[in-house]
């Protein structure tokens, strides 16, 4: 937790929040690091939780595929292509 801060005669405290503008490709990383969850967040405007949710979608859907890859030995590794046997009846 961060110290108050003295600013203008006026302490400010962590608990109250802090209000902070991020670029959306550094969310992404962080989000995609596990660095950040996104309830941790609250978004302040329309734009921003369309943004912040399509950022958790990517992060999501960019971290399940690597494992998947990881997992997954017929997979074409860096292609974004499945490899998948047609079973003919």
């Amino acid at each position: 937790m961060c110290a108050p801060v003295q600013i203008e005669q006026r302490q400010v405290t962590a608990s109250r929040g802090v209000r902070i503008e991020i670029q959306p490709d550094k969310l992404l990383t962080l989000l995609r690091q596990g660095s950040i969850c996104a309830a941790d967040l609250r978004w302040l405007d329309c734009d921003s939780k369309r943004c912040l949710l399509k950022l958790v979608m990517k992060a999501c859907a960019v971290n399940l595929t690597d494992k998947i890859d990881d997992m997954d030995p017929t997979h074409t590794h860096g292609t974004g292509h499945w490899n998948f046997s047609v079973i003919e009846n």
